[in-house]
């Protein structure tokens, strides 16, 4: 949604409602929990549909990805580990889901494209978790670009939409690093690894 140039955009948390009469402007008020209201369809930033609609493709290639490493996990023995990327796919699909419904919010349609086939050679269980670092390093990439885009298109709404994908994905590296950080530490002893693969199996 585009809003109009009179508009100042306000966050709940940047104001007293006492002082809104004493703006003297229009404000838009953002609540962050709110339910996106859809825009009429054709105004919405080409560049930003766009982005958030190949973001939907790359949250379910993710989920393919993580799938991929849970099948090597569970292929190695580590159940624990399996489990783990099993239910780190269902939340890469929930993320997807998110978007799309948010562009259908907006007024918009969501092309589905092809998803791709996970082409990383898996050899060995550290490099299983590297590799899943650097995936979630790419995906904080693109989520920063979305919202710079946003930004340059002033598209307020999908900015705040974003902040919790950004927040998401702060979340998404410092789990990942703590996976290579434990199993550098644990790997090597047969049973701390086993504990630490019995811990990653309880994940919600």
């Amino acid at each position: 949604m585009i809003l109009k140039p009179d508009y100042n955009v306000v966050s709940l948390f940047d104001i007293d409602f006492k002082e809104i009469k004493s703006l003297g402007i229009n404000a838009v008020l953002f609540d962050l929990d709110s339910t996106v209201m859809p825009s009429k369809s054709g105004e919405y930033p080409p560049k930003v549909k766009e982005l958030l609609n190949d973001q939907v493709n790359k949250e379910m290639y993710s989920a393919y990805l993580y799938l991929d490493f849970s099948g090597f996990m569970g292929y190695k023995g580590l159940s624990g580990f399996a489990a783990w990327y099993k239910k780190q796919a269902e939340e890469e699909m929930e993320h997807a889901f998110k978007i799309y419904d948010y562009i259908h919010a907006n007024g918009e349609k969501v092309e589905l494209l092809a998803i791709a086939k996970p082409n990383i050679a898996l050899n060995d269980e550290l490099q299983v978790l590297k590799e899943g670092l650097k995936h979630e390093q790419y995906v904080t990439s693109l989520i920063h670009n979305i919202y710079e885009t946003a930004m340059n298109e002033k598209d307020y709404r999908t900015m705040q939409f974003m902040d919790w994908f950004i927040k998401e994905q702060c979340e998404e590296e410092e789990n990942a690093e703590e996976l290579i950080s434990k199993f550098e530490k644990y790997g090597k002893d047969l049973a701390a690894l086993y504990e630490l693969d019995k811990s990653l199996g309880k994940r919600d």
